[in-house]
């Protein structure tokens, strides 16, 4: 759903900002590497390629991510969404839980308020709002059958074709 939003979305990205995404990409992709230890020097050596063309190779997808991105902030700020501090610690205890015995109310608590004053709640309160605009994206959307959405897959339309050179005669198909 997010996709087909951004899709239909007109949003200008600036080259720069999808080269510093793919750069960031990268980043994590190494650091993901080295957590299972594994050298981010040697996997490019293995691939037969340096970071440059892996951060090339990365910009569609990255222009993608920004652009979903983008269609989410957008959502969030059309239709006022906001982050309850419950919603946090809802958010902070299914955390805590998957990786070991819940923490006390208490204790979570107090890591919240250590957390809100440091400002690092900011990013989990972003990051819910755009799994509720998700949310919302998906509740307003209408299904289609499936042998529909095959049939609105093969329709032309003028986007998917053009004419080769200008002021040559162009049809369809041709």
């Amino acid at each position: 759903m997010v996709d087909a939003a951004s899709a239909q979305a007109q949003i200008e990205l600036p080259d720069e900002l999808v080269h510093a995404k793919a750069h960031e990409m990268w980043e994590n992709t190494a650091r993901r590497l080295q957590a299972q230890g594994i050298d981010p020097a040697r996997y490019l050596e293995i691939t037969g390629k340096d970071e440059h063309d892996l951060i090339d190779e990365a910009e569609p997808e990255a222009r993608r991510a920004i652009a979903r991105e983008s269609v989410l902030a957008a959502v969030v700020e059309a239709e006022g969404i906001e982050t309850s501090d419950d919603e946090v610690l809802e958010t902070l205890r299914a955390a805590s839980s998957a990786s070991g015995p819940p923490p006390s109310d208490k204790k979570l608590r107090r890591s919240f308020e250590k957390a809100v004053k440091a400002g690092r709640d900011v990013p989990l309160r972003e990051d819910i709002a755009m799994r509720k605009a998700v949310d919302l994206l998906v509740e307003l959307a209408k299904p289609i059958p499936e042998d529909k959405a095959r049939a609105r897959e093969e329709l032309w339309t003028p986007d998917k074709e053009t004419p080769k050179e200008a002021g040559e005669i162009w049809t369809p198909g041709s």
